[in-house]
């Protein structure tokens, strides 16, 4: 992540690290400030996520370092990439 920041600031990128390894909830509100902080219109933004995913029912997913997998839990403990890009397209 540190390689990847360094390159984008030479690059003359803004550079925000918000968080790394967190639970659910802390993912789920370091999205959300970040959202709201950065994310306007007509402004690219990139978010880099380094961790685990699964696909469920067609939708695919991001895993928290408190994630359940199991079937009946999967979309409650973990980050939806469609609400993800849902936040991020403001």
């Amino acid at each position: 992540v540190k390689d990847l920041a360094e390159k984008l600031l030479h690059l003359g990128w803004n550079v925000v690290v918000e968080k790394t390894n967190v639970d659910y909830r802390e993912m789920i509100s370091a999205i959300s400030e970040f959202a709201k902080d950065h994310v306007k219109s007509n402004t690219a933004v990139l978010f880099y996520f380094s961790g685990h995913g699964f696909c469920c029912d067609g939708d695919d997913y991001l895993c928290p370092i408190d994630t359940d997998v199991s079937e009946h839990l999967a979309r409650d403990t973990n980050l939806s990439l469609t609400k993800l890009l849902e936040k991020m397209r403001g």
